[in-house]
């Protein structure tokens, strides 16, 4: 048929073992069973079947047998043609291309040849050879609720695409760590209520971007992600792993400072603490000017505040 190609799109669901394959409109034979796929030849129509091994064309061709009268008398092609000539080499053609007779027997003779004869038509089918298939392996069912298969759902794109919704998943992300670490949510509090308290918010509205906790905003401008990222199911996969990796480490990093009681990797917290009350000890020695005494109060402040945070964390034997 003009215009359609000999090749087929299919799609093979690994996880659900189905298999989908685009067919124009037309008579098919699929492993040894008809099909009739209604449509125009460039209409696509989806149809689910078990083996991709046999898939032809049937192609359906009217072909001039005969001709007949009404009372079944036959007239061969041959002698239809021949008689036909004869009639019209009585008359002629002007200029419009139109036959015309001078003699109005001649004329009707034509017409009544014509009138009488019916053209009979037989059906003959051709099988085509076993069309090429074009197979994508695809997943239905991803295992991840924010990543989906875009099957049927985008117009115009190719056929192996799937859809992360990233917004939405890095929410999950920070409920889930959030939650394994043993951080409560509550609805519309401050950064600064967050202060030494194991609770977090999250706006409703700008996502993960006003994320609280750790007497913080613990995410920056513009971490709230694209609602719908249309992409290849491994794209997509990556980019879920990459926001897991960047928001956990995020998160475990403020908590950690905020919250983190015991030895630092390899710098104990009663060494860390010795050495901050021996510069103290240190510090008030120094004679200040009078042009720094602001700074020299500020630091000897801070001192205090950091050995205070310390032994709330930690008691020396």
């Amino acid at each position: 048929m003009k215009g359609q190609s000999n090749e087929v799109k299919a799609i093979e669901f690994s996880d659900t073992e189905s298999t989908i394959i685009y067919l124009k409109g037309g008579d098919y034979l699929i492993n040894g069973e008809a099909y009739k796929i209604d449509g125009y030849d460039w209409q696509e129509k989806k149809l689910e079947i078990k083996d991709l091994q046999d898939i032809r064309k049937i192609k359906t061709k009217s072909i001039l047998k005969e001709y007949q009268d009404k009372d079944g008398n036959i007239l061969s092609i041959e002698d239809y043609i021949a008689e036909l000539k004869t009639l019209e080499s009585k008359g002629g053609y002007g200029y419009d291309e139109y036959l015309e007779f001078k003699d109005l027997d001649d004329e009707y003779a034509h017409k009544k040849f014509k009138r009488k004869w019916n053209a009979i038509h037989t059906t003959v089918q051709s099988i085509s050879e076993p069309l090429i298939v074009s197979k994508k392996v695809m997943k239905l069912d991803t295992g991840n609720s924010f990543i989906k298969n875009a099957f049927g759902s985008i117009k115009g794109k190719d056929l192996s695409v799937y859809q992360y919704s990233q917004a939405s998943a890095r929410i999950d992300i920070v409920r889930n760590k959030m939650s394994e670490l043993g951080m409560q949510y509550m609805d519309k509090v401050t950064y600064s209520q967050t202060e030494g308290k194991k609770i977090y918010s999250i706006s409703s509205h700008s996502g993960i971007r006003y994320t609280v906790a750790f007497n913080n905003y613990i995410f920056g401008d513009y971490s709230e992600g694209r609602m719908l990222i249309t992409d290849t199911y491994e794209n997509c996969m990556k980019m879920y792993e990459d926001d897991k990796k960047w928001i956990d480490g995020v998160i475990q990093k403020g908590y950690s400072k905020h919250f983190y009681k015991g030895d630092l990797q390899n710098i104990s917290v009663d060494a860390l603490l010795k050495k901050l009350k021996f510069t103290k000890s240190n510090l008030q020695k120094v004679n200040p000017f009078k042009k720094t005494i602001h700074e020299y109060n500020s630091a000897n402040k801070s001192l205090r505040e950091a050995i205070e945070l310390l032994e709330k964390s930690y008691k020396e034997d």
